[in-house]
């Protein structure tokens, strides 16, 4: 019997593996594998329960393998001229955030003309 039950259910922790929460519900994205070996983050409650309980997000693993995690974080996710982005917030309103790094290449295309000092209208 306890052979069977290890053959049937490995428990393997995976870095991500109760750290990232739904930012659209709270609950905690699972590792999923697709059939194509491509590997992404779903939300737990949208696995279980459908699209009714929950909006849901998919998250590439390709897109966040580079963060370093040392507690749960909510994560984010953008959708800018079509393409998504994923950042990651504390749960406490703490200032752990973190871009990746696609969304900073494109952030300093797009933005570098938003920091620019401004100039007055009227000078006095």
């Amino acid at each position: 019997m306890k052979s069977r039950s290890r053959i049937q259910g490995t428990n393997k922790t995976y870095k991500f593996s109760r750290m990232l929460k739904c930012q659209y519900c709270g609950s905690t994205l699972k590792r999923q594998v697709s059939y194509k070996k491509k590997i992404v983050w779903c939300c737990s409650k949208y696995i279980k329960e459908g699209k009714n309980s929950c909006k849901g997000m998919r998250v590439p693993e390709r897109d966040i393998e580079d963060w370093k995690l040392s507690s749960p974080v909510i994560v984010l996710e953008r959708i800018e001229d079509g393409e998504k982005y994923y950042s990651y917030t504390g749960q406490k309103g703490t200032s752990n955030s973190h871009i990746s790094n696609s969304e900073k290449n494109q952030s300093s295309r797009l933005l570098s003309s938003v920091y620019r000092p401004r100039r007055a209208a009227i000078k006095l």
